[in-house]
């Protein structure tokens, strides 16, 4: 293991199971897009899926956009009729935000506060959830 070679302490959780769970694939996904916004088609099919409202067709049409004609983040404004607008905005804006940050946490918890609601949806109750936080 590359931590122990380079003598940095670590704990580890889980094993592959922690990251075979759904939500830190969701949280993995969403730290991808911000990072690879242009190119990370996999991770943006996932967050894109995520939404309230947003079916196959709309992300397909949505990854044309994102991905293929590399507009990135950037091209979540062109779907203003949608009427899921106001989650696109959403993301729009934590992919902006987290992108700005120098600090690699700040980035995490930017990504984190805007998960929270979609992870109390999808899986309930988010604070009886020990993997994140």
């Amino acid at each position: 293991m590359e931590l122990q070679r380079n003598n940095i302490p670590f704990v580890k959780y889980g094993g592959f199971k922690f990251l075979e769970l759904s939500h830190i694939k969701d949280i993995l996904s969403l730290m991808k897009i911000c990072l690879y916004p242009k190119t990370d088609s996999i991770s943006w099919m996932r967050a894109l899926s995520m939404l309230k409202g947003v079916g196959k067709k709309n992300v397909s049409l949505m990854l044309s956009v994102i991905i293929d004609k590399r507009k990135g983040y950037i091209g979540l404004k062109e779907f203003k009729k949608v009427k899921f607008k106001k989650e696109l905005v959403k993301l729009h804006n934590m992919v902006r935000k987290a992108r700005s940050q120098k600090k690699p946490e700040i980035v995490f918890d930017t990504i984190l506060a805007y998960y929270e609601s979609y992870f109390k949806d999808i899986y309930g109750d988010f604070k009886k959830t020990s993997t994140l936080k």
